[in-house]
């Protein structure tokens, strides 16, 4: 970990920062405070076993971008870089693995963010991954980002943009249509031809400032700038893993960090560093379930091979047929009653054209009835069959292919017990060196009166009286027991509260107290 500032202290309390910011130009000018005062801390940190092990067998889909603190005077952002891995068959899981912040989101949060992913090292086998024109490293379309990243990752890198995002700003631009119906048929179109006729759809419809918001991302698309659409994606030859374009990791991992985005930044690491315990628990037992099972993929592949493998009863090829590995081979699909549709599958290439290959890494139900049918006629010409283990392993490592091997469960395997080991997992308390000034940021309790009918003890736990609860949970703010967060009668602030220099943050608690039929008094 990288640190350059740090705070301790919490503040449940929810107080606006307009109206600090109100109460503080209140002040002459002379006992407003030192201007250049932070109170948010700056530091940037790295799960280095989780790192190592994402850049041996973790997707390379990589997603980047900031979060804003909700503390009403630690004011900062976040930036996070979330990348995906296999673990489980319902779904790829989020793994965050590097946390950087400052006062804004700005071009520095995100250069932070990569030189702690490289640790001081001037290689870094991630950086090295997501160098590679096949990597995912998909953001919003944030200019501070793409400028550190062009920095880190070459000028001629191709990024992916979050097409929610561009769905959001058409929104604002122009309102009353249905998103559902128009934008994301057009963003997920697998062809040149069903991407024209929904695009002549969303002229037709929108309001023409929402539409023109969408026509100028499109022509940065088409100029090469970012993409955005599936079919783009494809084309710059990226997989997109079954996602449909949108900032899903960071964002639902923002999501996860949204309680603890009001606490301070010391507070907010500690629960960040237990988020990437869990995720390296989670790669842990994935290791151990596939080593004792002999899987030969990963979990979330292996389904989407076994579904594949299930749907190609309703595909047929030509009688007669004979397939060349290098050569095309159309297969007819059954797609209504008497509705066929025919897809061009070229094994050498690894593509399809129904897209599913290309976007889902792992190959589709017309790939793999085109390789069984190819598999048969090289034993009926060599006069040899496999054993039905050695079909199975070679079917399964077909439908991933040698250049995916984060889909292989050997490698997962392999990885997790060399960059999971106990030596190499995050700890907690964190691994890094915090300088505190106990004058700035002395957490001092504040206790909270409430009116109304005075509260019974009674069949409440005491210490004293009970045996405690083995599985007992503790207040999120006092740390005691009996009660939790909502009903606890202490905040706690970073202040002095007997400090006359800060009067004004105490009366400001007070007002905001008061104003939820509740009184501050100092602490005894």
């Amino acid at each position: 970990m990288k640190h350059l500032n740090s705070a301790n202290g919490r503040c449940a309390a929810k107080v606006g920062w307009s109206e600090a910011r109100d109460e503080m130009n209140m002040l002459p000018e002379e006992q407003r405070g030192n201007a250049d005062i932070k109170f948010f801390s700056r530091y940037a940190l790295c799960a280095r076993g989780l790192r190592d092990f994402e850049a041996e067998a973790g997707l390379p889909y990589f997603s980047f971008d900031a979060c804003h603190s909700y503390h009403p005077y630690y004011r900062g952002t976040y930036g996070n870089a979330v990348a995906l891995v296999d673990t489980k068959r319902e779904s790829l899981t989020n793994c965050a693995f590097a946390l950087s912040t400052d006062d804004s989101e700005n071009t520095g949060l995100y250069t932070a963010l990569f030189d702690i992913i490289k640790d001081g090292e001037n290689e870094s086998p991630l950086i090295e991954l997501m160098k590679k024109e096949s990597s995912v490293v998909i953001s919003d379309d944030s200019t501070a980002f793409r400028g550190a990243a062009r920095q880190e990752l070459g000028n001629d890198r191709r990024f992916a943009t979050c097409s929610w995002h561009m769905m959001y700003n058409a929104k604002k631009k122009g309102k009353g249509w249905d998103e559902k119906t128009l934008f994301w048929p057009y963003q997920g179109a697998r062809t040149e031809v069903e991407r024209a006729a929904r695009w002549a759809e969303l002229g037709e419809a929108l309001p023409p400032s929402a539409f023109e918001s969408l026509r100028t991302q499109k022509v940065k698309e088409e100029n090469g700038e970012f993409s955005w659409t599936l079919l783009k994606h494809i084309d710059a030859g990226m997989c997109m893993f079954g996602r449909d374009g949108s900032n899903n990791p960071v964002e639902q991992q923002h999501a996860l960090q949204l309680k603890n985005r009001g606490q301070n930044p010391y507070v907010f690491v500690k629960a960040w560093c237990k988020e990437v315990t869990k995720v390296e628990g989670k790669i842990l037992e994935a290791a151990q379930m596939m080593k004792d099972n002999d899987a030969i993929l990963t979990p979330w592949a292996s389904r989407m091979l076994q579904e594949s493998v299930d749907e190609r009863a309703s595909l047929q090829l030509d009688v007669g047929v004979i397939i060349e590995f290098a050569e095309a081979v159309m297969v007819t699909e059954e797609v209504d009653p008497n509705v066929f549709v025919q897809y061009a599958v070229n094994l050498e290439k690894r593509t399809c054209g129904c897209a599913h290959w290309q976007w889902y890494g792992v190959a589709c139900k017309h790939a793999i009835l085109v390789w069984e049918k190819y598999q048969e006629q090289l034993a009926q010409r060599n006069g040899v069959e496999m054993e039905a283990d050695e079909y199975l392993e070679k079917r399964a490592l077909f439908a991933v292919g040698e250049h995916q091997p984060y889909f292989l469960a050997k490698v997962f395997i392999e990885a997790a017990a060399k960059h999971l080991a106990n030596d190499r997992r995050i700890r907690l308390p964190c691994e890094s060196t915090y300088e505190f000034d106990i004058n700035k940021y002395p957490p001092m309790p504040l206790p909270k009166l409430k009116h109304g009918q005075r509260q019974s003890s009674r069949g409440r736990p005491n210490e004293n009286r009970f045996v405690r609860a083995p599985n007992a949970k503790r207040c999120g703010v006092c740390q005691r027991y009996g009660h939790n967060e909502r009903t606890c009668e202490y905040y706690e602030v970073w202040f002095d509260w007997k400090d006359p220099n800060d009067l004004l943050f105490r009366n400001m608690f007070s007002r905001f107290l008061n104003g939820n039929r509740n009184r501050a008094r100092r602490a005894q």
